[in-house]
């Protein structure tokens, strides 16, 4: 397959700390030779802004989703698959800008919900947001500055594996229609409920874009950021869940989050990120 890896090594508006070293990190570890060896064509793209001093972290965010939708517009248009590598969640929205929201479904591992607003958040972290600025639930003025943005309908959505949720969160998730799987779903595939998820999506729409926070995954086997917990599936188990979905649904774009090297110093979370990544495209080839 032609792969256009782009990587956006910010956190919080900052460039290279924390979470922004994620993906500077995952092609250190060897991410783009193991694809190359698996028979892909691969390609490299940063996405770079100015940062303003102090940096600005919301509206810096914005300006590396506007740059994002434009470059994953591009890859599309040649024939490539996107995967984002990204430090912060919230670059869902211009991946999903430049893939065409439209008839797009979103499956979205994350061992947190992400759909805090300004008005419910306690801790004013922007990334905290990021499903509710996907979802249309705020941020609308700056969203609308995102060439092609448009709001994904609640029924299009898979919240997978969220077990770490503030409880103004939980009421809007029970509230919505976001189709919701608890981290118990991606462990036991064979019992179904993903299958059940899944063909509730098909329906629905057309292709997918694929969202891994790495936290998703059991802290207690990897640990990727400073916000990993246990009881959320193993590498092993997610692998197997995206080998079922890819084989149910086209797949339009991947991305990898929020992968902070200095909680991983012997690497294991890169690997599973690296192996997982593989693990799609393979399936979406087939």
């Amino acid at each position: 397959m032609n792969v256009r890896i782009l990587t956006v090594p910010y956190d919080s508006g900052v460039r290279g700390v924390r979470m922004g070293r994620g993906p500077e990190r995952l092609l250190d570890r060897g991410l783009s030779v193991t694809l190359a060896r698996g028979g892909h064509e691969v390609a490299v793209e940063t996405i770079d802004i100015s940062v303003a001093s102090p940096p600005l972290e919301v509206g810096g965010a914005f300006q590396l989703n506007r740059l994002l939708a434009e470059r994953v517009r591009a890859a599309v248009s040649a024939g490539a698959l996107p995967v984002v590598l990204a430090g912060n969640c919230n670059t869902a929205a211009g991946t999903l800008a430049g893939i065409g929201p439209e008839g797009t479904g979103v499956l979205w591992f994350d061992s947190h919900a992400d759909l805090n607003t300004p008005e419910t958040t306690g801790s004013g972290f922007f990334d905290g947001m990021a499903l509710a600025l996907v979802t249309g639930r705020c941020w609308s003025k700056l969203s609308t500055g995102i060439p092609g943005f448009l709001p994904v309908p609640d029924g299009h959505v898979v919240l997978a594996g969220a077990r770490d949720l503030d409880p103004a969160e939980e009421a809007l998730l029970a509230a919505s229609g976001i189709q919701f799987l608890p981290a118990a779903a991606l462990k036991n595939v064979r019992e179904g409920t993903l299958e059940r998820a899944l063909s509730a999506l098909t329906a629905r729409v057309r292709r997918l874009y694929v969202h891994i926070d790495l936290d998703v995954l059991d802290g207690d086997e990897v640990r990727a950021n400073q916000f990993a917990s246990p009881g959320g599936p193993t590498a092993a188990e997610m692998s197997e869940v995206l080998s079922l979905v890819g084989a149910r649904i086209p797949v339009a774009a991947l991305a990898v989050t929020a992968y902070d090297p200095s909680f991983d110093p012997e690497g294991r979370a890169a690997d599973a990120a690296i192996a997982l990544v593989g693990t799609v495209l393979d399936t979406v080839r087939r």
